[in-house]
């Protein structure tokens, strides 16, 4: 893996003077380290000044100091087995900290939901639904008062929906409240990152199919269950082959962030088929997202829409990939 200094990383097109509340305009899009297989969830540890982010095929969790160091902080992190073929998405995706600060882990290729304990065991907060296995929890957020929402599509499953261990038949959204699991959403094929409005009474959600490409919102209901969809075309999907990031905030589109090569051409800061870990300086506060290059369809076999969580304000929705 690449570490050492950051280098900036990218451009940043503002589209609504709305983005300045969040932005400033010297913020600065940086690189931190890169070589990894396929980055995701990144999460802050405000006391403890360091940041964790997933590596699914490589089954890993890294951590990342302000030094530009970066060590491994668990392996497996979301597989147990050893019979997984090569890339694939078998590790911890989507991570979290709940109210104590303990780690949440979105783990694919065991298909739960789990919390790291200060001791170093590990809870597992869900993994059936109605008697049968999840199928790759994916992202995951937690709500003011406890309860956590994530998102299960197929992606950990090697053949996703036609895999023969998939056993649920429909991919959803769950809550988890008070040690019971809820399904509140199956109506998406792909549903991926999602997030909450400053209020929570909103909240939004990525589907990633390839040909329904679009961002839904919500309304929640007191009891915590989602009712009002809403759905929108995710322009991110739409500026892929341009390579572009979008930012959103209540539904507007704000603002188009840019990466380059040292280069100086439109491709993403990481050389090919190499992710990167990156952040976002705006004045003080840094903001830690993940980078990746993924080849074409044609080369992969499969679509690379995906989506990504960062650290921005909490009003703000982000999709952020290459």
């Amino acid at each position: 893996m690449a570490t050492g200094p950051s280098t900036q990383a990218g451009s940043i097109d503002r589209v609504d003077p709305a983005l300045d509340a969040i932005v400033p305009a010297e913020a600065k899009i940086e690189k931190l380290a890169g070589g990894f297989a396929f980055t995701e969830g990144p999460i802050w540890f405000k006391q403890e000044r360091y940041l964790l982010f997933s590596d699914i095929p490589g089954n890993a969790i890294h951590k990342w100091t302000p030094d530009g160091k970066v060590a491994l902080f668990r392996k497996p992190s979301g597989y147990d087995k050893n019979d997984a073929p090569p890339g694939a998405f078998i590790g911890s995706n989507g991570m979290t900290l709940d109210q104590q600060t303990r780690l949440i882990i979105c783990e694919h290729g065991n298909h739960r939901v789990t919390r790291l304990e200060k001791d170093g065991s590990l809870t597992v907060l869900a993994d059936q639904w109605e008697g049968k296995r999840l199928n790759s929890p994916n992202d995951i957020v937690q709500k003011s008062n406890g309860d956590l929402y994530f998102t299960d599509p197929p992606y950990g499953l090697v053949k996703q929906d036609q895999d023969p261990k998939k056993e649920l038949d429909f991919n959803g959204v769950f809550r988890i409240s008070n040690g019971k699991l809820h399904l509140l959403y199956k109506g998406v094929a792909r549903p991926n990152g999602l997030a909450f409005t400053p209020d929570e009474k909103h909240m939004y959600l990525n589907n990633s199919e390839p040909h329904n490409k679009i961002c839904l919102r919500f309304d929640v209901r007191d009891d915590g269950s989602l009712e009002g969809l809403e759905r929108r075309r995710s322009r991110w999907y739409e500026d892929r082959p341009k390579r572009k990031c979008l930012l959103y905030r209540a539904g507007r589109s704000l603002d188009l962030f840019e990466r380059r090569t040292a280069s100086g051409d439109d491709q993403a800061a990481g050389s090919a088929g190499q992710p990167a870990l990156g952040r976002w300086r705006f004045e003080d506060s840094l903001h830690y997202g993940t980078d990746w290059v993924i080849p074409d369809k044609a080369e992969s076999g499969r679509d690379p829409a995906v989506g990504v969580r960062t650290r921005l304000p909490a009003a703000s929705f982000c999709s952020y990939g290459a």
